[in-house]
């Protein structure tokens, strides 16, 4: 728990990490210490103190980092069709959270013990997620000519003008502005619901799954 909340109050460095470097070299950076953290930590982590740090940086460059940064990517590149694509996105995670990888690290966790499995995983990070960073995390896409959403023509000053207001006034906040907004606390309070709830669900799924709710129900009748 402590290592989560540690995390989560500490995510925000990372985003201010993103404005400075950009979103390729923040997401290869962060790639490249997930995957040593997973080698080096996995390897050596014993004491209480030790495997606390382990897990918050697994944590904070995880699950935290990575989805941030991916967060952000469909920002850029999607306005007018953001929902779907992070519905879509929402999909993927969903199946890996719950579903293929969790059922690979148990298997492997069992066959070779946590630690080989941690340094397995650290190594197909190194190896095939930081390449995949430097070649698909792109910037923007005014950066490239494009514009969001695919739309046809060139990027360029003129677009401003040609976009809806109210794109152009959810687009163009500065940070202190978006402070000011009842819309950026409404999602916020949205946001740490659901992630309140999904942390608390899935660190103890398997004691759920394993309750008789049956017996309970007896209990109480």
């Amino acid at each position: 728990s402590s290592a989560t909340l540690l995390s989560a109050s500490t995510i925000p460095g990372l985003g201010w990490a993103m404005d400075r470097l950009g979103l390729r070299w923040a997401g290869m950076l962060n790639a490249t210490l997930m995957g040593l953290v997973c080698i080096v930590l996995g390897s050596i982590a014993s004491e209480p103190v030790l495997l606390t740090v382990f897990f918050y940086l697994l944590r904070f460059l995880g699950q935290g980092g990575m989805q941030l940064i991916g967060t952000n990517l469909i920002s850029n590149w999607w306005i007018q069709k953001r929902g779907l694509m992070q519905g879509i996105s929402g999909v993927g995670l969903s199946l890996s959270m719950t579903g293929v990888f969790p059922v690979l690290a148990r298997v492997s966790c069992e066959n070779i013990g946590w630690r080989l499995t941690f340094a397995a995983i650290g190594t197909f990070v190194l190896v095939f997620f930081v390449p995949l960073c430097s070649v698909f995390f792109l910037e923007t896409p005014e950066m490239y000519s494009l514009r969001a959403d695919a739309a046809r023509g060139a990027s360029g000053d003129d677009d401003a003008a040609d976009r809806p207001s109210k794109e152009r006034e959810l687009e163009g906040k500065t940070l202190r502005e978006a402070l000011r907004t009842l819309d950026f606390y409404a999602v916020t309070l949205g946001c740490s619901v659901w992630a309140f709830n999904a942390t608390g669900v899935f660190f103890h799924l398997i004691v759920i799954l394993q309750t008789d709710l049956r017996a309970d129900t007896k209990v109480m009748d």
